[in-house]
């Protein structure tokens, strides 16, 4: 992206936050000052630790997932949005929509090349306005969410907790229908092969339940024991187990390249690349799943 470009999106979004960052919802981790993956992966782990261990408590989540969420972001319908729900001046907004629209995609591939082709709607992809835009453009989904939920961007998990699975079950199918609807007029599609459904509770749970699997549209919404939500593998036990192995694999073989360049290069280069290839792979949310077993996490030190 050009050197003006950027200046103008940086000087675009610091007028906009004004208006936007007061009436963001506060579930709205994704690209916010004082927020991240880690905050939204702890108050999701936070909710489900505090609902799993009541009496036979347990937590049914619903990891949604969204095609080509930012591609298909309806143009007018954000900037009545950002008018009407989030007051930004009409000046602004009308900058906005200039630097956004009559933009044109080019499809290129080694010695073909297409015509341009105009985009209709989508936000830019690589701009720094892009994720401040979609959180803004999909604020207003509390108006269907009657569960609990957290949001990193297009990342959204809602759950609801309980005892009896069958009841929690036919509310999820209620709030997943009443969901895929406003997604639907606001020109948003889930992707029902990638959304999975969970249920949580604690290790020493023994009691078996029937599950009736989710439905929406037709779609069955497929139950996973473990899932990969922002970086951090979540097991049904809340173990960790899972992603503490994962993330020993990954050291092992972070380690085995950087030994295989450490003859090659100063120390104090060794040391920066270490630090950003090696030791960021355990410290990633480490303050979530460092609860892991002793066992594990020597594993872990063993690898570093």
């Amino acid at each position: 992206m050009p050197f003006l470009s950027k200046l103008c999106e940086r000087v675009l979004k610091s007028r906009l936050l004004k208006y936007l960052e007061p009436k963001f919802i506060p579930q709205q981790h994704g690209f916010r000052s004082r927020l991240s993956c880690e905050t939204a992966v702890a108050s999701l782990t936070q909710e489900l630790f505090d609902s799993i261990d009541k009496r036979n408590g347990r937590v049914l989540a619903v990891f949604i997932d969204l095609r080509k969420a930012f591609d298909t972001v309806s143009r007018p319908k954000l900037m009545r949005k950002l008018m009407h729900i989030f007051k930004v001046p009409y000046l602004l907004v009308k900058i906005l929509n200039s630097y956004l629209s009559e933009r044109k995609f080019v499809i290129n591939n080694e010695d073909y090349k297409d015509n341009p082709h105009p985009v209709f709607s989508a936000l830019p992809q690589g701009s720094i306005l892009s994720p401040m835009l979609f959180s803004a453009f999909i604020n207003d989904v509390t108006e269907v969410l009657d569960k609990p939920f957290v949001l990193y961007a297009d990342d959204l998990v809602f759950y609801t907790a309980g005892t009896n699975i069958n009841e929690m079950v036919h509310g999820v199918e209620n709030t997943l229908e009443n969901l895929n609807t406003w997604l639907e007029t606001q020109g948003l599609t889930v992707n029902f092969n990638k959304t999975k459904c969970m249920v949580f509770q604690k290790t020493m749970d023994r009691a078996t339940f029937s599950f009736q699997t989710i439905k929406c549209r037709a779609h069955d919404i497929e139950r996973v024991t473990t899932f990969k939500y922002l970086g951090v593998t979540l097991d049904c036990n809340l173990s960790f187990k899972v992603h503490a192995s994962q993330v020993c694999n990954r050291t092992a073989a972070a380690v085995c390249k950087m030994h295989s360049l450490k003859r090659f290069l100063p120390l104090t280069a060794f040391k920066m690349l270490t630090n950003a290839f090696v030791h960021s792979i355990g410290d990633f949310c480490l303050a979530i799943w460092g609860a892991v077993g002793v066992a594990e996490m020597e594993r872990i030190q063993k690898k570093n």
